[in-house]
């Protein structure tokens, strides 16, 4: 097979050991294929960490051991070491796996990608390597493996990368030590000392550097959940978009966070129940009970989680989501009404400082009551009725707020004077007459004010006009292009905040300044917050919508070089390849329904079907490429004859007859032209 990193070979168990294998490979490697049905595959991708167990294989001494002998490789030969344990190669040859991860992580002249299943593994070279240095790196890592030894043989292949001619520049060569004087005897030995005595203190600069290293990712992992754990936790679109680890993070402290929460608040709840009577807590009752429910739902979902019944990494991302977002939202519901309820203890505390502020105020209010009435009447003589008609009857309504006031004042004092226990209500009392005085002095603050009010709404209006008017139309416009993008956003809200700004405006009354002010000032804030949104909603929906447009053009791509393949290749492509297409189609069907209604969701689908269809389109390949060497003699077939064969698949494509291909090989293959070198080996254990 040609590819850039040259030549593949194959072996199994049960052959004949040789590089060349007899026919019967292709039955195990289907049965073996079959007994892996269950686990989940794992596509191949850039992974940053030298040691990536993803079977749980590996303990943490040979996980260090492994990191200190890649980090000592690297100081040697510059190379990058990535091992990593799978359940599966997702439809792919070991050889071709490792060799997408190599071109993932940026695939260096010393660069090396081993990777190891449930019984097969593989590994890739960088160009650095010729054919005898991957023949020697495959016999030092597959021997450890007949024992399971993966450390052992992620170690024996660094040993013999280290060696390759890619690796560690020596001054002698393999075979050529002689016998000579004392003298260079003692040189010799001198030189082994150096090189041993080097090599150690090379391991351990290496094990400093990893360990830095990892302090490094470790510390930005952390900086990540720590500015994550700002997010609102309604925010969901902002939570999709962290890393995976950090939600796992984030999940796990929620649910703790919202467990510990429920049980605290039990007993805030108990004693609220206690001092403030059942009625006063039922919010309090109410949120306690959602959370609880929330909780147990959460629950559910990190079972689901934990036995990875999700469809893949979508479903995955969306549960730690719901999880995060449910949970937090209901912890924050019951830190709210935690915080109220120490309020209002609080309040019954300081219950006795509240009367004497309470009673201060309704000192002052009957204070400013026959010099508020004065004013009045003046207003009245010197304005139309129509333009004091809002502060006509503010004298007679603050007379009543502050009888109401004294009243809950008497009532406050005769409770404050019970005994603790018996003091039901006090709280209530407290309030309302805080709310009454409060209403009494806003009453005849209009009166006081009115004078400067009138002017400044007289003044004022004409603008005020003009702006609302400005912000009715830009939010018509928005609104336009908001639903033309199909934008998700509550567009009956919009329009009838649209709709009261329209009937204010032609509503004027010159002769009632006042109610004209406050009509359109309100009107005005219930635009601007309308605008904020539209302006956000809608310019957010168009970026995501240009990266949907991008994202859809590469699965759009992809899903059609894989199609084009296929049938243009016709029964010379099997299952597995067409399977895989047939998921990035479906997938890609998911993207376009969601486009609109879900844009963020559908731009994952869309990159899960590009990745998709890529896989289809190397599975495609591989079969190609196995069809034309079980079909070709080692010099005597040419392209034509081939291409010949191919076409006969092709034309027969439609015609059910058995057989299938049969046989197989265990090596064979050549080198990328314009890789200098490098190449992979795999096979079975």
């Amino acid at each position: 097979m040609n590819s850039r990193f040259g030549r593949i070979f194959l072996a199994t168990v049960g052959c004949c050991g040789a590089a060349t294998c007899c026919g019967v490979l292709a039955a195990p490697l289907f049965v073996a294929h079959a007994q892996q049905v269950s686990y989940l595959a794992e596509a191949p991708e850039a992974y940053s960490d030298i040691v990536t167990d993803l079977r749980g294989q590996l303990s943490p001494e040979e996980i260090d051991k492994i990191t200190d002998a890649a980090a000592a490789y690297s100081m040697e030969t510059g190379g990058q070491f990535r091992l990593v344990l799978v359940n599966d190669f997702d439809g792919l040859t070991p050889e071709r796996w490792t060799e997408e991860v190599l071109n993932r992580i940026g695939a260096g002249p010393n660069d090396v990608v081993m990777a190891v299943s449930t019984n097969q593994f593989g590994f890739t070279g960088g160009s650095g390597f010729s054919d005898a240095d991957l023949d020697r790196m495959w016999n030092a890592s597959s021997q450890p493996l007949a024992q399971r030894d993966f450390a052992g043989s992620a170690i024996g292949l660094l040993d013999a990368a280290s060696n390759a001619g890619g690796g560690a520049v020596s001054d002698s060569q393999p075979g050529s030590a002689t016998s000579g004087s004392a003298a260079s005897s003692g040189q010799s030995t001198g030189s082994a000392l150096w090189t041993v005595a080097g090599l150690g203190a090379l391991g351990a600069t290496g094990g400093g550097l990893y360990v830095a290293s990892r302090r490094r990712r470790k510390q930005d992992s952390l900086a990540v959940l720590e500015q994550a754990r700002s997010l609102d936790p309604a925010d969901s679109s902002s939570l999709a978009r962290l890393p995976l680890d950090t939600l796992e993070s984030l999940a796990q402290e929620e649910l703790v966070s919202t467990d510990e929460s429920i049980k605290n608040a039990r007993a805030e709840l108990d004693i609220a129940i206690a001092e403030f009577g059942a009625e006063r807590t039922r919010s309090f009752t109410r949120a306690m009970n959602h959370s609880t429910q929330t909780l147990q739902k959460a629950f559910g979902l990190k079972q689901r989680l934990d036995t990875q019944q999700f469809a893949g990494e979508i479903e995955r991302r969306a549960l730690l989501v719901e999880i995060i977002s449910s949970c937090g939202q209901a912890d924050d519901a019951l830190d709210a009404e935690a915080v109220n309820f120490a309020q209002l203890r609080d309040l019954l505390v300081n219950a006795p400082a509240a009367l004497d502020k309470v009673t201060q105020a309704s000192v002052d209010i009957t204070a400013r009551m026959p010099a508020a009435s004065v004013l009045l009447e003046q207003l009245k003589s010197d304005y139309s009725a129509p333009m004091i008609a809002p502060i006509a009857d503010n004298v007679q309504l603050a007379q009543a707020a502050l009888d109401e006031a004294n009243r809950q004042l008497d009532l406050s004092r005769t409770l404050l004077a019970r005994p603790a226990g018996e003091q039901g209500g006090l709280v209530d009392a407290v309030r309302l007459a805080e709310q009454a005085a409060a209403k009494a002095d806003q009453m005849l603050a209009a009166i006081e004010n009115a004078q400067a009010d009138i002017t400044r709404a007289q003044v004022g209006i004409p603008e005020l006009v003009k702006e609302v008017q400005s912000e009715i139309d830009e939010a018509v416009a928005i609104r336009a292009k908001g639903q033309s993008l199909g934008t998700a956003m509550n567009w009956d809200l919009v329009d009838g905040t649209i709709a009261r700004a329209r009937t204010a405006v032609e509503q004027i009354n010159p002769d009632d300044p006042l109610s004209t002010w406050a009509t359109l000032t309100d009107i005005d804030a219930q635009l601007d917050e309308l605008l904020d949104q539209l302006r956000q909603g809608t310019a957010s929906h168009e970026r995501m919508l240009q990266v949907y447009t991008q994202q859809s053009g590469v699965a759009t791509a992809q899903i059609r070089a894989a199609q084009d393949f296929i049938s243009a290749r016709g029964r010379v492509v099997k299952a597995g390849a067409r399977t895989k297409l047939a998921e990035a189609e479906r997938a890609f069907a998911q993207a376009e329904v969601n486009r609109n209604k879900n844009t963020r969701e559908a731009i994952n689908f869309a990159r899960e079907a590009a990745s998709l269809a890529q896989q289809a389109m190397r599975l495609a390949q591989r079969d190609d490429d196995d069809y034309r060497r079980r079909h070709s003699s080692s010099n005597n077939t040419t392209g034509a004859m081939i291409a010949g064969m191919v076409i006969n698949e092709l034309l027969n494509s439609g015609h059910r007859h058995g057989g299938g291909f049969s046989g197989g090989f265990g090596g064979g293959g050549s080198r990328g032209g314009s890789f200098g070198g490098g190449g992979s080996r795999g096979g079975s254990f």
